[in-house]
Formats: structure tokens, C-alpha cells, sequence
């Protein structure tokens, strides 16, 4: 039949010519037409000029005539044709007795772009016959292509989008970016995927065809498996589980009444006529018996291939189509649905008449992530979801099944764990979804987790992304549901039908499995969120670009599965994304990754990279695991050279612009550089007998131990940037000085400065300094100091923020030096100088370190010619880590079926490949009192301790005053 009505299409112009009026019968001839199919009959009376409301004598159209007799499938098809379901006839009752009917909606019209002429009609798309030939797939794309089916005929859904006018629901959804991350082509062009979960969703319909070829896994095994809820008519005197029509109720009713197990009569009664009741027996093969048809594998197929259910004018291939919009294969053929791997379908083929709590409670039992209710009750103005509370007897079998969905429901985490309800709205174009719809009468999804599903009609942009989309003129707004509501594509979808073909059909019962698929998705991609947490972030990733946005017609939005998978959403009160700290996600808490850094001295560089992972495990508010590349959170403080504005100023010579002297007091100071970054030098000195105290002050520019010359030989641990302190010396005797320095400033350990750091290293440091200075012989000094330096947040000039911030590290440190004047102007000096630093972690817990031991040294052989000039060579080793480990735990995972958080431990030396040498050559020369020149050429051998090329060096400076 499904083969005949599309061929006849073709033929349609051949009768336009022949067409009549049909005056007053136009009406009950259109709706007859509709009801049995006749499409042809239909376009013949629209070719002829004449309307599809056209009404009869009582001013009744086709519309009102099949929604009085409850023939679902042709108002589905007048409507497609452009039938008005707000005529005025709709407002009349039913009947005298105005007895409210319940009926089961498959709530999916059948429409589309007619062949031949491009209006409304009943298209199956068969693989065979006339010309309805195999679609034929298209090119994949190689394993380099930004969009894994960009090229690709069955997610387009080419053949029916091009021929028939049908929908590509896949990039209507978003689904092409969620497919970039968990899809890609091997080597071999085959389509392989990262998902790690695998979900179940059930269907709750008219059964569904699992022999057909799109529900076939890689391994050859359908992915469809089910029950039978079908009771089916009694046989004979058999009225155990089976429907048997009963006769009259009152004096205008027929019926037919539900037998239980026991077989008594339940009360559970179906209006129907007697010509209704044996149409749809009939369909029944004779030997049907629910009790034992039950327990066949294919129990759950369709009963018939019939095009309509007799009882609810549905379509039998209802349930099929369904199913392939969720998990039609990617083949080469056909189409593909929004979940296509990693997902399975457990279908109930319901009779739509008895009761609903069986299917539901089979389902939760099967512990489905999600449940596609693509039906509903009859809507109007009077029985809608707003109106739950007028009409509590037809929907208690709903209620009852909600409840026992709740009642599984694990409740033992943050969030709630069970089966999803996916609800279609209906298409009577109401202001407010079904009366099932509203069952719970709840605001949002926090009780029953449910979602109602609208249509919208979605307009792409020529890559597929969205350019606007409205709600089809069919679908019911979601009104009071909108708190659980969302919109999706569902106006003429491709999928599959009975009997491995294809069939067009649309409506909000398309709508749905959208939704119900891009649940099963989002569950194969992250196993870990729980039903819940699903809804929510859907809900919070829809697209509200429709230009008529509001709550009351699309909720949440146009559902967007490329943005759900993308975002990342922050834990409440911040503003991205968390790495986990504890062992699970029920005891842990979180440390901020978003703007997360960590900079640290170059000679630390190699040790970190051989210390961390690749990437960085983290989870957003939904638990969901992220990998984020480790190296771009990691700066290093200084690389090579690049310091040189302080190394020039380290090598002119230490006269100052002023210097001015008054009895005791002493003050020096020099002003230099640029406007922006200021070379500023002040130091204050106050001599009292024994007694020298003194002050000083560098801005932007380091300060060690008062002279920046020949700052190599110089206390390490006592350098900083933008530096203030205290000095304070006592002369013991003749040949022991004491002195003291308490300073503080920028960490400056490893020769960055403020600028060249862009700012990043602004770290401050605080350090205590003191020695005693012993003059051995005129010729002969030695010195012994010891101190200690504090930093805030930072340990030996590494810091870090948020995920890698670091707690104060504290360095207690001693020193040796010595000068020799091996002849009147040659003077012999070096120094060594270690650390030892108290082992710390970050406050993160993600990042600790042994006890570190750290040393530097240096030598220098000076001539000094005269007072203005002098020269030299110094060989020196900067500080290094001599001993001591980094320990990286870092998340890298977490079980799919616990919130257990699988770590790793990184290990590495902190202490560097190579020892770095420089050799260093220099000269100065005072010219007068204002202008000094300075030179030096050096050569480090293996620079940044590492094992690398050689650096060399040399460095001009000069330096003025006015």
C-alpha cells in the first residue's frame, strides 16, 4: 500500500483536468479520503481550485469531521494539507452527553512536499520499484577533515532533503560539533569513536521493526530488543489478558473492556464502534494469544504493516520511525540517527489502550537511561496540561506510573539518578501541551524527570549551523511545562519505516526522539552524569535565537547538542572550570583551574616537563572529565638573555649620578631608563662610631647587596626587584665587621625583572641576611653569612595561581666569600653560596616537593688599572637545585561506573641536566664624573642548565648624567 501511495503521485497531474466540486459533500469527501489514505482524491479537489476547509451544509469541515470521530491519522493528513484546526466546528462538543475520551495520540502527521507538485501527502520511500531507488551514500571524509560528516549523504540526509523536502534533523540539533569530539577516520577511513559509555533508551509505541538493516550493530545483532504489552482481541471463550468488545453503554455507546489474567472484567473500557473494534482484530494473525506471543524475540515488531491503527487512525510504522531517528545506523544507506553507536532501544509495542503503567514500569525496571513517549491524550482548550486537575481519572494510569519512575529513582548523590521521560507535546497547535503532558504539575524537572518536546522548524546557514528557527504551525506551545520544556526538529523527518524502507513522517512525535537520542549521546559521552545533571544541561546549552523567543512556546530553546558537549559549565559562584582534588566526587572539593598558571625559573623548566602528564584531567559543575594540554599552564620566568637592561646596569660602574655627603650621613642616588619602566637608585647611610645604619630603594630594577656590579658574586637569595631594605653594620675590632640587611621587594631570584616577566612574576619575597666579615691580612678577606628568605606564595622563585598556587616557601640559606689583592691591582674574589628549603605542597594538594638543596658560586680575578678603570674575567655557576624531587598528583580519570577518581602520581629530580658555566670578559671605563663606559663578552656553556648550544654575549653600555 505504503509502495502504491507514492507512486500515485505522479499521476496527480493527470486528473487535474477531470476534477469536480463536490458542494456540500466536499467535506465528508475529503475527510473519507484522508481517513483511507486516498491522497490522490484529495489533490484532485485542491488542483481544482476549491479549499481543504471547505465546509458542508452544517458548516462542518473535513477536520472537525475526523477529530469527532477519532481518526487520528486524517487529521494528521488534513492538517498537512493545510486543514485549520481552529475552524469553529472544532468548538462543538462531541457528543450530547458530553463524555470526555480518552485517546491515545501518536501525535505524528504525515506530510511533505508531494512529488509532482509540492504539497502535502503520505511519501514512503521504498528501496525498491518504481522510481524509489536505493540512496546512494556519500563520500567520507579522510581522517583531516574538520567535520568528521561534512561530506557525508546520510547525515545530511541528502537523498530525502534533496527529492522530498525532508529535514536534516542532525545539524538542526547541534550534533556535528558533539560528533567533531567523539568521532573521527583511522588510516584506513574507517569511522572509529572515543565514546566510553553505552546507553539504553526505551520506546513506549506501535513496536518497531528490528529486522530492519539501520538497527544492525558492527557484530550483525540488531540493537532493538523489547516486550509485548499488545494484549490483542479474545479468542473464544479465552478472556484472560485480551480486549473483547462489549456493546452498548447507555443508548448511544459502544465499547470494548479490558480482561485481566484472572479474566475479569477490569472496567478498563475503549470506545469504539463494532465495524471499529473487528477492523482492528482482524489485523490480529488467528492464532494470537498474548500469553505466549509474548515470549517471542519479535514480540515486539508491529503487528501489521497496515498504514492505520483502526482505533487510533495512528500509523503502525510509528515506532520504527522513531526508533531510527535514535539509533539508525551509520551503513552508507539510508539515514543515521542522533545516537547511532554506543546506544540500544528496548521497545514496547503497546496497544495505546490498556493500561500505561505496564510499559513504564518494564522500562524503569530495564533501567533505561530514557523513555520516548511520542503519545498523548487528546488535547483542546478544556484538556490540556494547564487543565490536569478537571479530568484526574483519565490520567491516574499516568500518575501511577510516574510515581513508580520516582520511586527508582537513586537519589543517593548530588543529583538524580533513573529514567528521563521525553514527553512530545501534541499537534493540535494549543497554547498548551496535552493533558499528559502536565501530569505532575510541577514547574520544573526536579520532580519527575521530564521533558516535553515541541516542533520547531529550524532554518540552517549553507555549513549547517543554525540561522533561526520557529515552532511548526502544529505543534502545542509549552505553555505551563516550560519550566521542563524544549524545543527540537521535527517538521518532516526521514527514517526509517516497516519492512526495511524509509518513510517521511513529522510532528513533535519527531521532535522527541530527538531529544531522547541526544540524551543517549550525551550519556555515551560522559557515562558519569546522572539523569539529571542530563536534563539540566540541555536545558542550559538550548539555542534561544528564535526571533519570537519566550518560555511559554519553546522553553528552554531549540535543543543544541554541539553546545552541551562543548560547554563547560562552572561549579556556582566562579567562572569556569574545576579540576577535582579528592579521591571521589562525593567527598571532594575544588580548586580553580580557570586563569590557572604556573611560572617558574627556566632551570625548573626540563625537570617540569619530564615531571607532569601531557594533559590535565578536569570536571566542570556536571562531574564531566576534560583534558586540558599541561604545557599551556606552565611560564617560565626568564629565558636566556633576555634580562639585559639589569645586566647593563649590573656592569657599569657603581658611582652614582649624586652623591652627597654631610658629616655622618651619606646619600646616593641615580635616576635612569624611560618614563615607563624608571631606573631609580636611592641609598641612605648614617654612620655613628662603631654603628652604620642604612636604608635604600630600587625601583623596577634589581638590587644585591647594594652594588649591582659584578652581581654574579653577590648573595643569591637575597635578590629583588623593585627593592627596599635595612643595613645595619657594627665594627668589632680592626679586623671583624658585623653587618645585617633585612630586605624585601619582587622575587628576583633567577635574574627576572619586573619587565621582562609581563608582570606575571609579582611574587613578594622577604629576606634576613647576616655575617661577619673578617679581614685576615691587608691582602686577605673572608665573610661567612647566613639568613633566611620567605616567600609569599612561591618557593625559590616559581609561583603560581589558583590550581597551581603555591604556599609560602621558606629557604634558609649561608654563604662563604673571600678577596685576595694578589697585587696592588689585582684582586682575587669568589663566593659560594647554598640553600635549603623546607619541603611544602600546593595549596591545591595536586603538587609537593622533597626538602630542596640549592647552591651557586663564583669566581673573578680584577685588575684595577686606576681609579677610572679596570677590567677582569669571572667564570660562575647561577643557583641550581642540587638535590631534591617534584611529586605531580594530578586526576587523570574517573570510573564509569562509580565517582571513584582514578589519580597518578609524577615523578621527576628537580635537579637539572647540566651545570651551567659562564665565562665572562669585561671592562669599564669612568670618562669623567657624568659618563661611564662598560663592556663584556661572555659565553655560558650549557646555558639555562641545560645541555644545549652555547650562548655568547657581548654587551656595550654607557651611562650619563646632565
Amino acid at each position: 500500500m505504503k509502495k502504491l501511495i507514492a507512486l500515485t503521485a505522479l499521476f496527480i497531474p493527470l486528473f487535474v483536468s477531470n476534477a469536480q466540486a463536490w458542494g456540500s459533500n466536499a467535506a465528508k469527501k475529503l475527510y473519507t479520503a484522508a481517513r483511507s489514505g486516498d491522497l490522490r482524491t484529495i489533490e484532485e479537489h485542491l488542483m481544482s481550485g476549491h479549499s481543504i476547509d471547505e465546509p458542508d451544509s452544517d458548516g462542518n469541515t473535513a477536520l472537525c469531521l475526523a477529530s469527532w470521530d477519532y481518526s487520528q491519522y486524517a487529521y494528521d493528513v488534513l492538517v498537512s494539507y493545510g486543514a485549520n484546526p481552529k475552524v469553529k466546528c472544532m468548538e462543538k462538543s462531541t457528543d450530547d452527553e458530553k463524555v470526555f475520551r480518552f485517546a491515545h495520540d501518536y501525535d505524528g502527521y504525515i506530510a511533505g512536499g508531494a512529488i509532482a507538485l509540492g504539497v502535502g501527502g503520505l511519501i514512503a520511500l521504498s528501496r525498491s520499484g518504481g522510481n524509489n531507488h536505493d540512496p546512494e551514500p556519500g563520500p567520507e571524509p579522510g581522517p583531516s577533515g574538520d567535520n568528521v560528516f561534512q561530506d557525508d549523504a546520510e547525515y545530511h540526509a541528502t537523498k530525502y532533503v534533496r527529492e522530498y523536502n525532508a529535514v536534516n534533523f542532525l545539524d538542526s540539533a547541534g550534533a556535528m560539533k558533539a560528533y567533531n569530539k567523539f568521532y573521527s577516520y583511522d588510516e584506513h577511513n574507517n569511522l572509529i569513536t572515543t565514546l566510553s559509555g553505552y546507553s539504553t533508551v526505551g520506546i513506549i509505541d506501535t513496536g518497531v521493526d528490528g529486522s530492519h538493516s539501520e538497527f544492525k550493530d558492527n557484530y550483525g545483532n540488531s540493537k532493538i530488543t523489547g516486550h509485548n504489552f499488545d494484549y490483542g482481541p479474545c479468542k473464544g471463550v479465552d478472556t484472560k489478558n485480551c480486549w473483547k468488545f462489549v456493546g452498548s453503554a447507555g443508548s448511544t455507546l459502544s465499547y470494548m473492556t479490558f480482561y485481566d489474567a484472572t479474566g475479569t472484567d477490569t472496567g478498563n473500557i475503549y470506545l469504539v464502534t463494532a465495524d471499529e473494534y473487528e477492523e482492528w482484530a482482524d489485523l490480529y494473525p488467528s492464532e494470537y494469544d498474548w500469553d505466549t506471543y509474548k515470549s517471542r524475540e519479535d514480540s515486539f515488531y508491529p503487528i501489521t504493516a497496515a498504514v492505520e491503527n483502526p482505533l487510533t487512525g495512528g500509523l503502525y510504522a510509528h515506532g520504527t520511525h522513531i526508533a531510527g531517528i535514535m539509533v539508525a545506523d551509520h551503513d552508507k544507506n539510508g539515514i543515521m540517527g542522533i545516537a547511532f553507536t554506543n546506544t540500544s532501544v528496548k521497545a514496547v509495542r503497546w496497544d495505546l489502550v490498556s493500561t500505561f503503567y505496564d510499559p513504564v514500569r518494564v522500562l524503569v525496571d530495564d533501567k533505561v537511561d530514557a523513555i520516548n513517549i511520542s503519545i498523548g491524550t487528546d488535547a483542546n482548550d478544556a484538556s490540556s496540561s494547564k487543565n490536569y486537575e478537571l479530568a484526574p481519572v483519565y490520567v491516574k494510569d499516568w500518575v501511577d506510573a510516574a510515581a513508580y519512575t520516582i520511586s527508582n529513582y537513586d537519589t543517593s548523590g548530588a543529583y538524580k539518578e533513573g529514567s528521563i521521560w521525553v514527553k512530545a507535546a501534541g499537534n493540535d497547535g494549543y497554547t498548551y501541551p496535552d493533558l499528559a503532558s502536565g501530569i505532575k504539575l510541577i514547574d520544573t524537572y526536579s520532580d519527575l524527570m521530564m521533558m516535553v518536546v515541541v516542533n520547531a522548524d529550524v532554518k540552517l546557514n549553507s555549513d549547517g549551523t543554525v540561522n533561526s528557527y520557529k515552532l511548526d504551525a502544529t505543534s502545542n506551545r509549552c505553555g505551563n511545562t516550560s519550566g521542563y520544556c524544549i524545543a527540537a526538529p521535527g517538521t518532516l523527518l526521514a527514517s526509517t519505516d516497516i519492512g526495511n524502507e524509509y518513510i517521511m513522517m513529522g510532528g513533535t512525535s519527531q521532535a522527541a526522539p530527538v531529544v531522547t537520542g541526544a540524551i543517549a549521546f550525551l550519556k555515551s559521552a560522559f557515562p558519569t552524569l546522572r539523569s539529571e545533571q542530563i536534563i539540566d544541561l540541555l536545558m542550559n546549552t538550548a539555542n534561544k535565537n528564535a526571533t519570537d523567543y519566550s518560555p511559554e512556546i519553546y522553553g528552554a530553546g531549540l535543543l543544541d547538542l554541539g553546545a552541551a558537549v562543548e560547554y563547560q559549565s562552572p561549579v556556582a559562584g566562579t567562572s569556569s572550570i574545576f579540576t577535582v582534588k579528592g579521591d571521589d566526587l562525593s567527598s571532594s572539593s575544588y580548586v580553580r583551574l580557570d586563569n590557572a598558571s604556573l611560572v617558574v625559573p627556566s632551570t625548573m623548566a626540563d625537570a617540569l616537563k619530564r615531571a607532569l602528564p601531557e594533559t590535565i584531567t578536569a570536571f566542570d559543575a556536571y562531574d564531566r572529565p576534560y583534558e586540558y594540554p599541561t604545557a599551556s599552564y606552565i611560564h617560565s620566568t626568564h629565558a636566556s638573555y633576555k634580562n639585559f637592561k639589569n645586566d647593563v646596569n649590573h656592569i657599569i660602574p657603581s658611582r652614582k649620578k649624586q652623591n652627597i655627603q654631610k658629616g655622618n650621613f651619606s646619600l646616593a642616588f641615580n635616576a635612569g631608563g624611560t618614563d615607563k619602566n624608571p631606573l631609580n637608585f636611592v641609598f641612605a647611610q648614617h654612620t655613628n662610631g662603631n654603628h652604620t645604619n642604612g636604608f635604600y630603594f630600587s625601583q623596577n630594577s634589581k638590587y644585591q647587596n647594594i652594588s649591582g656590579k659584578h652581581a654574579d658574586l653577590n648573595n643569591p637569595f637575597m635578590a629583588f626587584n623593585s627593592a627596599y631594605g635595612y643595613t645595619y653594620g657594627y665594627k668589632l675590632n680592626s679586623k671583624l665587621n658585623f653587618n645585617m640587611e633585612v630586605a624585601g621587594g619582587e622575587n628576583g631570584l633567577y635574574d627576572g625583572d619586573h619587565d621582562y616577566n609581563d608582570r606575571r612574576f609579582k611574587k613578594q619575597a622577604y629576606g634576613f641576611n647576616s655575617g661577619i666579615d673578617y679581614k685576615h691580612t691587608k691582602n686577605l678577606k673572608f665573610g661567612i653569612t647566613s639568613g633566611i628568605l620567605r616567600e609569599n606564595d612561591a618557593l625559590l622563585g616559581a609561583n603560581g595561581e589558583n590550581a597551581f598556587a603555591l604556599s609560602g616557601g621558606q629557604t634558609y640559606h649561608f654563604g662563604l666569600n673571600a678577596a685576595w689583592d694578589i697585587k696592588p691591582k689585582w684582586t682575587l674574589s669568589a663566593s659560594y653560596y647554598q640553600g635549603y628549603t623546607e619541603a611544602q605542597k600546593l595549596n591545591s594538594g595536586m603538587l609537593k616537593t622533597s626538602d630542596l638543596i640549592s647552591s651557586g658560586y663564583a669566581a673573578q680575578l680584577n685588575y684595577a688599572h686606576n681609579d677610572s678603570f679596570n677590567m677582569g674575567f669571572r667564570v660562575s655557576s647561577p643557583l641550581r637545585i642540587e638535590h631534591g624531587n617534584l611529586s605531580v598528583d594530578f586526576a587523570n580519570g574517573r570510573d564509569i561506573e562509580t565517582d571513584t577518581v582514578y589519580r597518578n602520581q609524577y615523578n621527576a629530580s628537580l635537579k637539572p641536566q647540566r651545570r651551567e658555566y659562564k665565562f665572562a670578559v669585561y671592562a669599564d671605563k669612568q670618562v669623567n664624573d657624568n659618563i661611564a663606559l662598560a663592556s663584556e663578552f661572555d659565553i655560558r656553556v650549557n646555558p639555562e642548565h641545560r645541555n644545549q648550544s652555547n650562548d655568547y654575549r657581548a654587551i656595550f653600555g654607557l651611562s650619563w648624567v646632565f
